[in-house]
C-alpha cells in the first residue's frame, strides 16, 4: 500500500483544462477578407411527367392559353345558338290534312259560339217575318228564340221538334199587374214554351217595392210549373244596386236565371252576388259577345244573330290567312 502511494506521488502533474473556443461575434463585412465559399447546390429528385390525357378530354380554353381540367366541359359561347332537331317538312298530303283540321276546328268554335245565342223575335209582328226568324235560328244552330206569349203556338208549329228552344217573354214592358203576368206565364207554358222570361217592373225596383216584386216572382214561378223561370233586368234606367236587389229577390223566389243588359262589368258584379244562371240581352256584335262570355254570361239574347255569325266567319278567315 505504501509503495502504491509512492508511485502516485512520482506521477506527472495533471494537465491544465483546455480553454473553450471563443464565440465569433457579429461584425461588418470586410471586402479585403477572403469571400466565403459559395453554397453547394442541392439537386432535388424529379418526378416522371404525368401521361397526357386522351384526345377527347383535352379541351382548349377560349383564348388559347392552356387547357381546361380533364372531364370538364367548356361553357357554350353565348352567341352560339343551341342545337335544334332537324326540321321535318310536311308532305303535300300532310299539309292539306293539317289545313283541313284547322278549318274544321274554326267551324266548331263558331258553332259553339252561336249555340249560346237566343234570337230576339219579340219585335216581329208579321207571321212571315216570325217564320223567317225561326228558320234563321235553325240554320245558325242557335240555342233558342224569344217570342211573345201569343206567338208560342205558331213558333212551335214552325219548329216541328227541331233544335231551338222556345222562350216566352211575359209581362210586356214589365209595367203590368202580377195577375196578368201570371196568366201569360200559365198560357205560354201550356202551349209549349220551354222557358218563361219575366219582364221585371222597373217602377217597383226604382221605388224599392220589394213586396210587390216577391209577390210577382212567386206567382209567375208557380204558373211556369216545371218550366225554366228567368227574369229580365235589361232596363238601362236601372242602377247596378237596383239590378242586384232584383236578382236577390228573384233568387229568393226560386228563379233559375236572369238576363241583364249587355255590360261586362254588370255581369261580373252579378256573378259575385247571386247564384243564378246569367245571360246578356241586347248584344250587337261579335266583339261585345266575346267580352260578355268572358265576363261570365252563359247565353246572349240578340236581334243581330246573322251579323254576329258573319263577323265570326270573317275573323276566322283572317286568322287562317295569317297562319
Amino acid at each position: 500500500m505504501k509503495r502504491f502511494f509512492r508511485l502516485l506521488s512520482h506521477a506527472a502533474p495533471a494537465s491544465e483544462p483546455i480553454p473553450a473556443a471563443p464565440i465569433p461575434s457579429e461584425r461588418p463585412y470586410d471586402p479585403q477578407e477572403e469571400p466565403p465559399a459559395p453554397p453547394v447546390p442541392v439537386t432535388l429528385p424529379t418526378l416522371p411527367p404525368e401521361p397526357a390525357p386522351p384526345e377527347e378530354e383535352r379541351l382548349e380554353q377560349p383564348d388559347g392559353e392552356g387547357q381546361v381540367e380533364p372531364g370538364l366541359q367548356p361553357e357554350q359561347a353565348p352567341d352560339e345558338p343551341p342545337e335544334s332537331p332537324p326540321l321535318r317538312v310536311l308532305s303535300a298530303a300532310e299539309e292539306a290534312e293539317f289545313r283541313e283540321f284547322l278549318r274544321t276546328k274554326r267551324e266548331a268554335e263558331i258553332a259553339l259560339t252561336l249555340r249560346r245565342l237566343v234570337l230576339d223575335l219579340t219585335g216581329e209582328c208579321d207571321r212571315f217575318a216570325l217564320k223567317a226568324g225561326v228558320e234563321r235560328a235553325v240554320l245558325l244552330g242557335a240555342w233558342g228564340v224569344l217570342v211573345p206569349p201569343i206567338a208560342v203556338p205558331a213558333v212551335k208549329k214552325c219548329l216541328a221538334g227541331r233544335g231551338p228552344h222556345i222562350l216566352a217573354l211575359v209581362g210586356g214592358t214589365g209595367e203590368t199587374f202580377p195577375s196578368v203576368k201570371k196568366l201569360e206565364a200559365k198560357r205560354a207554358a201550356r202551349q209549349g214554351a220551354e222557358e218563361v222570361v219575366l219582364a221585371v217592373s222597373a217602377y217597383s225596383l226604382k221605388n224599392g217595392l220589394g213586396q210587390n216584386l216577391r209577390r210577382e216572382f212567386r206567382a209567375v214561378r208557380r204558373a211556369a210549373r216545371n218550366r225554366t223561370f228567368s227574369v229580365l233586368l235589361a232596363d238601362r234606367r236601372l242602377s247596378r244596386e237596383e239590378v242586384v236587389f232584383g236578382l236577390k229577390e228573384a233568387a229568393a223566389a226560386g228563379a233559375d236565371g236572369a238576363y241583364l243588359s249587355a255590360e261586362a262589368e254588370l255581369i261580373e258584379a252579378a256573378n259575385e252576388t247571386c247564384g243564378l244562371s246569367l245571360g246578356a240581352a241586347g248584344v250587337e256584335n261579335a266583339e261585345q259577345l266575346a267580352l260578355l262570355y268572358s265576363a261570365g254570361a252563359g247565353r246572349a239574347v240578340t236581334a243581330e244573330a246573322e251579323r254576329i255569325a258573319d263577323e265570326l266567319r270573317l275573323r276566322a278567315e283572317r286568322d287562317a290567312r295569317g297562319a
